[in-house]
C-alpha cells in the first residue's frame, strides 16, 4: 500500500483537504451510518464542521475522475441497532486519509501520526475481481503527497520517516510533542 506518514496540526490537515478539493475530489467520512448511504463533504468548512462535531479520523478521498465502483455499505449490529459501515478495499478505489486529532496527556499536547495512502489493489464490485487503481487516481495521490512534502519537514524515527507540517512545527516550538513512534 503506497503510504506517506505525517504529523499534522489541524491547519496542515485542512490544507491537504483543500488541495484535494482543488483536484475535483470530495471526502467521505468513515463512520457508522444509520442507513446504507454515505455522507459527502465538498468544502473545507464542511470538513471543519465535521471535525468540530467529533467526526471520524479516517476519510476516503473520492473523485469521479477515477471512481469506478460505488462504496460498499455493509450492515452491522451495534448495541442492538443496525448500522452501516464502508467496506475497505471493496469499492472505489479511494485514497485513504487518516488524520487523528491533537490530544493532551498529562498536560502535554501531542501531535499524533497520520497518513495518506491507497491500496495497491481493490475489489472491483462491478467486475467482481481485484483491480489496480487507475492512473488518474495515482496522479491525484502523487499531487497530494508532493504538496505535503513541499510544505513539511522530514523527521525520522528508528523505523519510519514522517513529514511534520508547518502548523505542527509552530506548535512543537511552543512545547508540543510528536505522538506515535516519537512519543
Amino acid at each position: 500500500m503506497p503510504e506517506l506518514g505525517f504529523n499534522f496540526y489541524e491547519v496542515d490537515i485542512s490544507d491537504v483537504v483543500e488541495r484535494g478539493f482543488d483536484e475535483g475530489a470530495f471526502l467521505v467520512p468513515d463512520r457508522n451510518y444509520t442507513e446504507p448511504k454515505h455522507e459527502e463533504i465538498r468544502s473545507v468548512s464542511e470538513f471543519q464542521s465535521c471535525r468540530e462535531l467529533g467526526g471520524p479520523n479516517l476519510f476516503f478521498i473520492v473523485s469521479h475522475n477515477y471512481f469506478e465502483c460505488p462504496l460498499e455499505m455493509r450492515p452491522v449490529m451495534k448495541d442492538g441497532v443496525q448500522k452501516y459501515f464502508i467496506s475497505q478495499k471493496n469499492r472505489g478505489p479511494t485514497i485513504d486519509f487518516f488524520c487523528p486529532r491533537v490530544f493532551i496527556q498529562d498536560g502535554t499536547e501531542f501531535i499524533p501520526a497520520g497518513f495518506i495512502g491507497h491500496h495497491s489493489t481493490y475489489w472491483n464490485t462491478k467486475e467482481q475481481r481485484m483491480d489496480s487503481p487507475p492512473e488518474s487516481m495515482k496522479a491525484v495521490y502523487k499531487k497530494l503527497t508532493k504538496a505535503i512534502k513541499e510544505r513539511s519537514t522530514l523527521v525520522k524515527s528508528k523505523h519510519r520517516a514522517f513529514f511534520v507540517g508547518q502548523g505542527a512545527t509552530a506548535h512543537l516550538a511552543a512545547g508540543s510533542k510528536l505522538g506515535g513512534v516519537f512519543a
